[in-house]
């Protein structure tokens, strides 16, 4: 289950979106309720709120990486999903991807991970800023070749 968590109106209208995917539940009320509410009975949270109050929010419920659900941000913009836990084990990285997909929004997944195990990794901004820049990647972090998507 997908917890969806907005505090605004932008925020709720988003989350409306999301919550067209059917492993999704609204939580509603004061982030500082829902947040806890989500973080005991989801597998992963969406938050339409900033990532310095997410964290504090969550920083008394965390126990280890492989229990905790995975958290991913949203700005109020609706340009960045940012995952903020369980980015790797916690499929974080992909709820960001797939967040981002559905928003219209720039996944920010920092692929330590990807980056030892040499996977493509795409970041925004390519040559000039306009487009997407895409490193394929060797073991340890050694780039082998890159293009731009304009």
């Amino acid at each position: 289950m997908i917890g969806l968590v907005s505090v605004t109106k932008a925020g709720h209208a988003a989350a409306g979106r999301l919550a067209a995917w059917p492993d999704t539940r609204t939580y509603d009320g004061p982030a500082a309720e829902a947040l806890p509410r989500a973080f005991g009975e989801c597998d992963a949270i969406v938050c339409f709120l900033a990532v310095g109050a997410t964290v504090r929010l969550l920083a008394p419920l965390l126990t280890t990486k492989h229990d905790d659900p995975a958290v991913v941000c949203v700005d109020e913009a609706l340009r960045f999903a940012v995952p903020v836990l369980g980015a790797h084990s916690g499929g974080g990285n992909e709820l960001a991807r797939r967040v981002a997909a559905t928003l219209g929004a720039e996944p920010v997944v920092t692929p330590g991970f990807e980056l030892a195990r040499g996977v493509t990794s795409r970041m925004p901004g390519g040559a000039g800023g306009g487009g997407a820049l895409f490193c394929a990647v060797a073991g340890a972090g050694t780039v082998e070749a890159c293009c731009t998507e304009e």
